[in-house]
């Protein structure tokens, strides 16, 4: 009988104490889990906010790119539209002088180089979207921003369409109104500049309705050229108000 209350104290006191093990270990596997987690969390949030501050410098200097390119782009409108109501003006001018015809074909002639595209520099927007790491910029209002910019800049490619479309109409009409020895005269084939032609250089057709065609396209090119740069404009100083942003939040040198 005394052997057998020995044997159920024995099983009480193994039991209580295999249970307190039992107890402990579960504890030390749950806190070694969850301390992994909260590590392995904050090594992720870490991680995640080194490469939101690449991204965002290599964002910075797209846009530092974008505003020197844009400073051409203001120029370069400028003077289209100018040169094209140059074009206009003398080609309704009566009785034009040997320098005004000079002028014409001058003037005329330098306006299609100048046709390039409106761009700016989105490669690292493209690759935060395509990537999903743009959803790593924590402040909602700071991202908003940046999406507002490009999404601007889809407007640019509506109006490279124009240009390019136009640009191909004047060449058509040009090469049917002007005398076109007169342009092989004008270029320097060493330095593809065109220089000022030589003597009274006409034009080799006065259709009027031709003309007048050809003026639509230039008053065309103008239009597009102002407006262009009023977006080019905007671009600019929504770029220079987003770069000190951006380098104060993250502390960008």
């Amino acid at each position: 009988m005394a052997d057998h209350q020995n044997k159920n104290e024995k099983r009480k006191f193994s039991f209580s104490a295999n249970w307190k093990k039992y107890v402990f270990e579960f504890l030390m596997v749950f806190f070694a889990i969850t301390l992994g987690f909260f590590v392995e969390n904050y090594r992720s949030s870490i991680s995640d906010r080194e490469l939101e501050i690449q991204h965002i410098q290599s964002l910075v200097e797209d846009l530092k790119q974008d505003t020197a390119l844009f400073k051409s782009q203001i120029k370069e409108t400028k003077a289209i539209s100018t040169m094209c109501d140059s074009v206009i003006l003398l080609l309704n001018a009566s009785n034009r002088t040997a320098r005004e015809n000079r002028l014409l074909y001058f003037i005329n002639r330098q306006i299609t180089p100048k046709l390039f595209p409106f761009v700016l520099n989105q490669s690292t927007f493209d690759e935060m979207k395509s990537s999903g790491t743009f959803r790593l910029i924590h402040q909602r209002k700071l991202a908003d921003s940046i999406s507002q910019y490009y999404f601007l800049s889809s407007e640019l490619t509506f109006l490279n369409n124009l240009i390019v479309d136009r640009a191909h109409k004047k060449l058509e009409l040009e090469i049917r109104i002007f005398d076109n020895t007169v342009f092989e005269e004008m270029l320097d084939k060493k330095t593809f500049k065109f220089k000022m032609p030589s003597g009274d250089p006409r034009l080799i057709i006065q259709d009027r309705l031709l003309i007048n065609e050809f003026e639509g396209v230039l008053h065309y090119i103008s239009a597009v050229s102002v407006f262009g740069r009023r977006k080019i404009e905007f671009l600019d100083a929504k770029a220079k108000r987003l770069i000190p942003i951006l380098q104060r939040e993250y502390e960008l040198h």
